[in-house]
């Protein structure tokens, strides 16, 4: 046996779909449950095999994400969108990961109010990703969505803007929007 580098090929494990009176094999199916030993497995191996194959670029891509850090703008305030008597808007502060979002009311003298901080129901998972955020018409209540798995399945929470508390009722498994 040579010592060139082998990449992992992963296992074909035939499986039957059946929709709408057609049936394909999906040989590929296994992969997707994330909590399969299996699959757990197969990932560190082919982040073994990128390591090692790309090891003698380590310097260099040490200095290319150095680079782009360097070019990235850490603070960032989107443009306000008015909706009715509140001015709605995300930010990005220096350091954190994800945004905060927050309103102002539509007068001089009026304090921003934070709405939602990503990074705060972030902070006990590996993922998160906000798909709805929609005040109400109101402005009372404010509906926004949370997919914690990265499977583009969301949970619906309902805050009460009013109190700041976020309401004990939940929707799972919905999508990109709510009405």
């Amino acid at each position: 046996m040579s010592g060139k580098l082998q990449p992992p090929v992963a296992p074909i494990i035939p499986h039957e779909i059946t929709q709408h009176g057609q049936t394909r094999v999906d040989n590929y199916f296994w992969m997707r449950d994330k909590t399969n030993p299996a699959l757990l497995a197969y990932l560190e191996a082919e982040n073994a095999y990128v390591g090692q194959a790309l090891a003698h670029t380590q310097a260099l891509q040490e200095q290319l994400y150095a680079e782009m850090r360097g070019r990235i703008k850490e603070t960032d305030n989107a443009v306000p969108e008015r909706r009715g008597i509140y001015s709605y808007n995300t930010r990005v502060e220096a350091g954190r990961e994800y945004p905060l979002y927050c309103r102002k009311h539509i007068s001089f003298d009026a304090k921003e109010e934070l709405l939602l901080d990503q990074n705060a129901l972030a902070a006990r998972h590996e993922y998160c990703r906000i798909g709805v955020y929609k005040p109400s018409p109101d402005h009372r209540l404010l509906a926004y969505s949370v997919d914690f798995a990265g499977g583009e399945s969301y949970t619906l929470f309902v805050k009460n803007l009013d109190t700041g508390e976020t309401l004990a009722d939940r929707v799972s498994d919905t999508y990109y929007s709510v009405e």
